[in-house]
This record gives structure tokens, C-alpha cells and sequence, in this order.
């Protein structure tokens, strides 16, 4: 059995940021505090809870991610697998902010 107290913590909202970092020419999906993901890279897109299935938010990050990035960079951020964007997206569902 467990004992204790419960601590609710209420009014923070959820709030997942996926960007887009380079690192020697080398893509990488990054995700995590939207404030953490703003220091490390410019391109990148908040996501809430909602009820858009992962597979359809996915594309439409990776395609205005791949608007956020240089020309160079374009080609190899629509080449990146959805799976890798869909691992950030909480429970599955969510909408962009």
C-alpha cells in the first residue's frame, strides 16, 4: 500500500516544442520545454493536447519545419523519418500551437 499525500500541481499548461538541429551537417529532431528547444535551435513548433492523430500532426511539423530551415537543410528534413517527430508528441494526439 502507499501512503502519503498527493501534490496536484494545476494551471501549468502542457507545452512540447520539436525542432530542428544541425550539428557538423548532421539533422537531428529535437524535442522537449518549448523555453529549452528556443535556445538551441530557431526552427521549430510548439505542439498542445488535442485530438490530431500523431501520424497527421507529424507531417505537418516536418513540413513547416522544413519551411523554417535553409534551402541546403530542405531536402534533408523532408527526408526524415516521421517516427522520429512522432516519439515527441505526448500521448499520441496533439494540435500546433
Amino acid at each position: 500500500m502507499i501512503r502519503g499525500t498527493k501534490n496536484f500541481v494545476r494551471g501549468v499548461p502542457l507545452r512540447v516544442a520539436v525542432g530542428v538541429k544541425t550539428d557538423d551537417d548532421v539533422i537531428m529532431i529535437i524535442g522537449g520545454p518549448v523555453e529549452a528547444i528556443a535556445q538551441q535551435t530557431s526552427a521549430y513548433v510548439e505542439i498542445v493536447p488535442g485530438d490530431q492523430k500523431s501520424a497527421q500532426i507529424a507531417k505537418k511539423i516536418r513540413h513547416l519545419l522544413s519551411t523554417k530551415v535553409s534551402e541546403e537543410l530542405k531536402r534533408s528534413v523532408t527526408a526524415v523519418p516521421l517516427e522520429e517527430i512522432q516519439r515527441f508528441i505526448p500521448l499520441g494526439r496533439g494540435k500546433m500551437n
